[in-house]
């Protein structure tokens, strides 16, 4: 059965398999295809050369393949834990809810690259800000392997919910600690709650 070979389908699937070992192009090809999702290797290869240039994979080159590795493992990248939070909670309205949880988060504007690294969608209601400290984000981000190029826009919401932005911080610590404060071996979607 072909599968739905969207590129955040196709990323989520990328990530996942180098979270278990480093690949190459051929090995993550194989792998696609025994997973019934048919990508052509030129695009394959598009992929992974933008997702090395955002920050999110390491390459190495051992003639002749390209080997390919995380740059961050996923449980520990907020980008990551963000988007696949949203995209659970409301995948209608992922884009804007990421964007309301980074700009709480990070108490600042967001690049389109950071919404980029979540796989969300197009955020629909957001404001473009100009900021002097714009180089200064760039730089900071920089710092973390994280490649914002210099055209990228910086946004912000134009609103947000307060009990959606908790019930998305709550699920990612739910999902990345447990309550003695170590990190979980594997997600959980149901909320626990103490009585």
């Amino acid at each position: 059965m072909e599968q739905d070979t969207s590129p955040r389908n196709i990323r989520d699937k990328i990530l996942s398999y180098l979270a278990e070992q480093e690949d190459s192009i051929a090995g993550l090809l194989k792998r696609l295809k025994s997973e019934g999702f048919t990508v052509h290797r030129l695009v394959l290869t598009g992929y992974l050369n933008d997702m090395v240039e955002s920050g999110e994979l390491k390459e190495r080159i051992l003639t002749p393949s390209r080997i390919f590795s995380l740059q961050i493992p996923p449980s520990r990248d907020i980008y990551f834990i963000t988007g696949k939070v949203c995209r659970e909670i409301d995948e209608n309205n992922d884009g804007d809810l990421a964007l309301s949880v980074l700009h709480f988060l990070m108490d600042r504007p967001i690049f389109f690259r950071e919404l980029e690294r979540c796989s969300v969608s197009f955020p629909k209601k957001f404001r473009k800000v100009n900021s002097d400290r714009r180089t200064a984000f760039i730089k900071s981000l920089a710092s973390c392997g994280i490649v914002v190029p210099a055209n990228n826009d910086l946004i912000e919401p134009e609103g947000f919910n307060q009990a959606m932005i908790l019930r998305v911080m709550r699920e990612i610590i739910n999902q990345t600690v447990s309550l003695n404060g170590k990190l979980q071996g594997k997600s959980r979607v149901s909320q626990t709650t103490l009585d």
